[in-house]
C-alpha cells in the first residue's frame, strides 16, 4: 500500500510539473502528444462533486491536490466548474490552506 501511494504521489508531481514547465509562452503552441496524454489524464481525475479521484490514496492533503490539479488545467484546458467551486466553498482556515486556495481562485477568477 505504501509503494501505491508513494507512486501515486510522484506521478502526480511529475505531471504537475511537466504541465507547469512548459510555461505559458508556449501554450499558444500545439502540445506534445505526452503534454495531451497527461492531460487527459488529469481531466478524468476530477469527480463530478468536484473531488479527485483516489485522493485519499495521496499523501498530500485533498485541498493540496485540488489547487495544483486546479492551475494545472486553468494553463492547459478549461478547468471544471465543480473543482474550482469545491475550492472556492473550503472552510479551512490554516494559513497554508487559505493561502492555496486564494492563489487558486485568483488564477481561475473565483475571487
Amino acid at each position: 500500500m505504501y509503494q501505491l501511494n508513494r507512486w501515486i504521489v510522484r506521478t502526480f508531481a511529475a505531471v504537475f510539473f511537466l504541465f507547469l514547465s512548459i510555461g505559458t509562452a508556449q501554450s499558444a503552441t500545439t502540445p506534445s502528444p505526452e503534454i495531451i496524454k497527461g492531460l487527459t489524464w488529469l481531466q478524468t481525475q476530477v469527480q463530478t462533486p468536484g473531488t479527485l479521484a483516489n485522493e485519499t490514496l495521496s499523501i498530500a492533503t485533498p485541498i493540496q491536490n485540488r489547487t495544483e490539479a486546479l492551475q494545472t488545467l486553468k494553463l492547459l484546458a478549461t478547468p471544471p466548474t465543480a473543482l474550482a467551486d469545491l475550492l472556492a466553498a473550503d472552510t479551512e482556515s490554516n494559513t497554508e490552506y487559505l493561502a492555496r486556495c486564494a492563489v487558486t481562485c485568483r488564477v481561475v477568477d473565483q475571487m
